[in-house]
Order: C-alpha cells, then structure tokens, then sequence
C-alpha cells in the first residue's frame, strides 16, 4: 500500500488552504476536511480535525461522538486560543474590522472525512461528515461514494447533489451536528484504489469517474507525480470557473499492486489513458518508454493527426496550447 497528496488554495498557494489533509506515520489514518468559506478562520478548525484524527487511536465509529464531547471542546480551546494570536496581529482599524467578520460570519466550521486502514484484516472503516466525499475504487466490480451529501444511481455510477453542504462541525456548536448526518461504516479493501476528497475536487473527479471508469483513478495517480504539472493543469482548468476553482484537498491511496508481471501488456491507445500515451513525458522519463517498449513518438503523433514537429517537453508558458491538444485527445464528459 502507497498513497500520494495534494493541496492547494484558491489562488494556487501554497502556505495559505483552508482545506487540510494529514495521514499518520505507520500510513494507516487519513484525513481531509474542508474548511466553510463562510465562517471565521475555517483552517484552523480543518487542520485540527485531521491532525488530531490521524494523530489518536479513537475508532470512526466513536468519532463524532468525541467532537461532541472532549475532542470538541479541545477543539473550541485551540481554535480560540489561534484566534486570539491571529487578531494580536492586527491594531486599531484593521483589528476592528476583523473583529466585525468574526461577528458576521461565526466561528470556524468544516466538514470532514477520514478512515483507517488493517491490512491485517484487510478493512477500511471510515467517518464523512459534509460534503467531502471517499471514493472506493476496486479493480473489480462497481465503484462506490461515501458523502452526506444526496447521491443518486446513474448509468456512469454514482452521481452527488453539491447544491449545499449538508451538515458541517461549527466550533462551540456541537448540537448543530445529529448522528445521523455521519457517513460511518467498514468495507473489506480490495486490490485498486481509495480516494479521499474536498467538495471541490470531488466534483471534478466524478466528471472524471463518468468518463473513464475506474481508469480515472489510475490516471490520477499518474498525474499526481508531477505536482507542479499537476497545478498547471488545475490553474488552466480553473479560468473556465470549474470545480477545481475551490480548495482543493486530495489523498489517493493505492491498495495492492494494480499489476503482475504477466498481466503487463505492450502500452498502446488500448491498455494507456491517452493524457500518458500520447504525452508521456508528463509521467515517464524516456529510458521507461523505452524499456516499456512504448510506440516512437512519431508513430503516436500521427495517430493524433498532429504534426510531427509538436514538441512535447513543453515550457509553463505554452501550457494552454498543450492542453487544447490534450482536450482533442482526451475530451470531457459535457464535450
């Protein structure tokens, strides 16, 4: 088992998200939470829900009943206490003024979603609260979501209404939160992957889901090697005003080897997303396309129909170009 992150604020920072996500050393606890726009420093609250989570042994099925109770109340102390160091920073009218938001807005809230993983029984039990969702992504059979939000059976899946966050952990407000609106449970983990997500790239990634299947999440672990190539794309993506334009909090952790020795076919448009067989130098360094017996890059140039003068190690300045061609190649689901 192996597992890859990534984070990134609204405008592409990355010392400023009001999403969180954390995992424990021994790989075994993972966590995101998403931090309520809305309301007052909500970092401070999703960073602490998923470090304390991963950081504890506390079960998911007592989970909610500990922010309730003890977990909560720790939570109200720290985040005060972060709030207090945060409005020292300010003086006269710019104190003020932030002192008005807090009022306007309340205290911070996020959402949250979190499981913990036993090889040893090979089980996944998990805790979602709001509209951060867990996607479960097996090799073989169906592939399932786990959100409060309300989701609904389609012919490419599942398909989640965002319309509005359904239920979210407000500080100080522990009765704003009923048992009910948790997602908990346990599911045996099977060879494939499991996906932790932020609203935002959740909605991205069921587009994703729709189009291609479990496939999608190969695809994004391959992606999710190059995070400055993966930023370009949610940038590009992001001038179109799509999901991708919230923070963006993501974990995809893989259970079990995706193949065998003898099951590796010669890549081909067949076998290969076509984002990585047409544009391999995003993922693969040249010697690995070599030794994986890939097509020369002139031979998938004119399966494409580009010209054979295309350049592929492209520079972040002809990142749009590149994408456009990727778009022709590899169009989405509303195209």
């Amino acid at each position: 088992m192996d597992f890859k992150t990534f984070r990134l604020g609204k405008d592409a920072e990355r010392d400023y998200c009001e999403d969180s996500l954390a995992q424990n050393g021994s790989g075994t606890r993972f966590a995101v939470a998403d931090g309520v726009s809305r309301s007052f420093r909500p970092e401070f609250v999703s960073q602490y829900l998923t470090s304390r989570f991963v950081e504890s042994d506390i079960s998911t099925e007592v989970w909610p009943g500990h922010l309730q109770g003890v977990v909560g109340a720790d939570l109200q102390e720290k985040w005060s206490a972060r709030v207090r160091d945060f409005l020292d920073g300010f003086e006269g009218l710019a104190r003020m003024i932030q002192e008005q938001r807090l009022q306007s807005v309340g205290p911070g809230a996020s959402t949250f979603c979190g499981v913990t993983l036993d090889e040893n029984s090979c089980s996944m039990d998990y805790a979602v609260l709001g509209d951060s969702c867990l996607f479960v992504l097996p090799e073989e059979g169906k592939w399932q979501v786990v959100t409060s939000c309300i989701t609904r059976e389609v012919e490419t899946g599942v398909e989640v209404d965002f319309t509005y966050t359904p239920a979210c952990l407000v500080v100080g407000q522990p009765d704003c939160v009923f048992r009910e609106d948790w997602r908990t449970g346990s599911m045996p983990l099977a060879k494939g992957y499991i996906a932790l997500m932020t609203d935002g790239a959740s909605q991205w990634f069921l587009d994703m889901l729709g189009t291609d299947g479990v496939r999608a999440s190969e695809q994004l672990w391959d992606m999710l090697d190059d995070k400055e190539a993966f930023t370009d794309y949610v940038q590009a993506y992001r001038k179109n005003g799509t999901p991708l334009s919230d923070d963006i909090a993501i974990i995809l952790i893989r259970i079990g080897s995706t193949d065998t020795a003898e099951d590796v076919a010669a890549p081909s448009k067949a076998n290969l997303p076509a984002i990585i067989y047409h544009f391999p130098c995003l993922f693969l360094p040249p010697s690995c396309e070599e030794g994986l017996g890939m097509p020369s890059r002139q031979e998938r140039l004119k399966e494409t129909g580009l010209p054979e003068e295309e350049p592929y190690r492209q520079k972040k300045s002809s990142w749009n170009v590149f994408l456009n061609k990727i778009n022709r190649l590899w169009p989405s689901k509303k195209n």
